[in-house]
């Protein structure tokens, strides 16, 4: 409904629209025009002052918390166990967010990457390049994509396209130096 050139809230209908909120629900996208009130009621992102204190922590934990998430490849937080070099355990990581050591990487990897997926929707970067270094990463990308093929024709048993796999890694990894 538009009220003296101004579209009115979806949600209230009462007030005047001046943010819109896009929601996705498993694929589904909706656009909603709401007003200053019906967002700090319905946004997720948005810190009533008595909500201040929660932090970036609650809003991780309402993410991975949010239907279900609480698992990781299978598996409850208590039963993915700890890092073998600093004694973290996942549950503890979970509570707050932060990582013991560069091996808690490799212990809780499958999770890690199911939490990646669900905050970020994707593991790989794909954002900007610092200046002067995209050629650089473009080369990495690819060799690591390179990789990723020779891996899969060695299982597959297709030799000969391991081999040309193989010269362009070379090729790549040679003209970087």
């Amino acid at each position: 409904m538009v009220f003296f050139g101004h579209k009115l809230c979806d949600i209230c209908n009462k007030n005047r629209a001046t943010i819109k909120m896009t929601q996705v629900d498993d694929g589904q996208v909706t656009e909603l025009m709401i007003c200053q009130s019906c967002n700090a009621d319905h946004n997720p992102l948005h810190r009533r002052p008595e909500e201040a204190g929660e932090g970036v922590q609650s809003l991780f934990e309402n993410l991975l918390s949010e239907k279900g998430m609480k698992e990781a490849g299978g598996k409850a937080d208590q039963e993915i166990g700890t890092c073998s070099a600093c004694g973290l355990d996942f549950a503890t990581y979970r509570k707050t967010f932060l990582l013991g050591c560069a091996d808690c990487y490799t212990s809780f990897e499958a999770a890690l990457l199911n939490d990646l997926r669900k905050i970020h929707g994707d593991t790989r970067h794909a954002g900007k390049v610092p200046s002067g270094l995209e050629e650089r990463v473009e080369q990495e990308t690819t060799a690591a994509e390179l990789r990723r093929q020779l891996a899969q024709a060695v299982q597959s048993e297709d030799y000969e396209r391991a081999v040309e796999l193989r010269d362009q890694i070379r090729a790549l990894e040679q003209s970087d130096t």
